[in-house]
């Protein structure tokens, strides 16, 4: 666990941004042409499947801390039945960078930690073939 601050949401939009930028310019496509690499990745994109893996990976880690749902939803300034919504897999509307870096902090986590529980979920559900 860790003590990094969520620096706000106009802070990560405005890193997450210059960072798309940054990749753009080095792979030298257009805004037109990730989008259309995007649209294109995302046919036959089984979204369910990831939004249930992040929610399973974000119920895991309250649990783990002996959190509620209140205090997790209070803690990473989010209503809770968006909370709720996550963690039954269905968040997909609400989950945004910034609400990912708010949830991770809330846990005491860094985004990419959080993001490596979510990814170890997704290897558990495709490795066992569970929908939960």
């Amino acid at each position: 666990m860790t003590d990094w601050k969520y620096p706000g949401d106009a802070a990560v939009q405005r890193a997450f941004a210059a960072n798309v930028l940054r990749i753009l310019e080095a792979k030298g496509l257009t805004l037109e042409e990730l989008e259309r690499r995007v649209a294109e990745s995302q046919k036959g994109f089984d979204k369910g499947f990831y939004e249930r893996a992040f929610g399973r990976a974000v119920k895991r880690l309250r649990q783990e801390r002996s959190m509620t749902r209140r205090n997790l939803a209070l803690s990473a300034r989010i209503p809770v039945r968006v909370l709720t919504q996550i963690e039954r897999g269905h968040g997909g509307d609400w989950t945004s960078v910034s609400v990912v870096c708010r949830i991770a902090a809330a846990l005491k986590l860094r985004p990419h930690e959080l993001m490596a529980h979510f990814q170890e979920a997704i290897k558990q559900a495709d490795s066992s073939r569970v929908w939960w």
